[in-house]
């Protein structure tokens, strides 16, 4: 069982959340604005 790669990134994104707290939040949200830009 694969899964894609982008539930790979969000799962990811929550556990350096989860990790930095509010830092790693924003850094999160400034990578995925950059992607959608």
């Amino acid at each position: 069982m694969s899964k894609p790669s982008n539930e790979f990134k969000y799962l990811n994104g929550l556990e350096l959340i989860t990790q930095k707290g509010i830092k790693g939040a924003q850094a999160v949200q400034k990578h995925l604005e950059n992607q959608l830009t």
